[in-house]
Parts: C-alpha cells; structure tokens; sequence
C-alpha cells in the first residue's frame, strides 16, 4: 500500500517518491497504528486479515469499503480500488476465501 502511494516521509523527515499509483502520501511514526484482527468486506467476498503498521496515511481517495475491526464497532483501514488496483494497509489471509481471492486478482 504505502509504495502505491506518491510519497513516504521517514522517521528523520526525508521524503521519497513512491510508484505514485494512488493519490496520498504516507509518514512513518514512532509508535504502533491501527492493530488487530478484520475483515475485508469486498465486492468479491469477505476475506479475513489482520493490521499493523507504524506509519500514517493522507489521501483524498474514498475508499471502496472498510475493513470490519474484529473487537471494536469503529471503521476499520481502508480499501482503495483504483484503475484495478485494490490497496490497504489490511494484510489478507488467502485462504479464507479462495474465491474472493481469485476474482480479485482475475479482476472478475
């Protein structure tokens, strides 16, 4: 997610250019982000992932959906869907729906 994005500012204040694929830009913190278990709520299915990072996201995108947090009623991360890209911080497990995964990357 963070190398389809414009720019990554690092801990030391450095900003690098990303593959600029999605519009935003990402900065790398000291402390833990968003954590814990979800759940994609996709078009093409439901698909189970979990979250951990250590950076912060500014964008304009609307994201096509949010995850489903696992323990907390609050929006999870957000899933951005452009040009058929499909982008989150959210780390999927595969296994937990083969389908949903093969028609996301079969674009179907």
């Amino acid at each position: 997610f963070l190398y389809c994005l414009e720019t990554l500012t690092d801990l030391n204040d450095g900003t690098y250019n990303m593959l600029g694929l999605l519009q935003g830009e990402a900065s790398m913190r000291g402390k833990s982000g968003c954590q814990g278990m979800q759940t994609a709520l996709l078009p093409e299915g439901d698909i189970r992932a979990h979250a951990h990072h250590r950076s912060r996201c500014s964008t304009n995108l609307t994201p096509l959906t949010h995850g489903k947090r696992q323990r907390h009623p609050a929006p999870g991360e957000g899933i951005y869907r452009e040009r058929g890209l499909t982008a989150s911080y959210l780390h999927l497990f595969f296994p937990s729906n083969p389908q949903a995964i093969t028609d996301l990357f079969l674009g179907q």
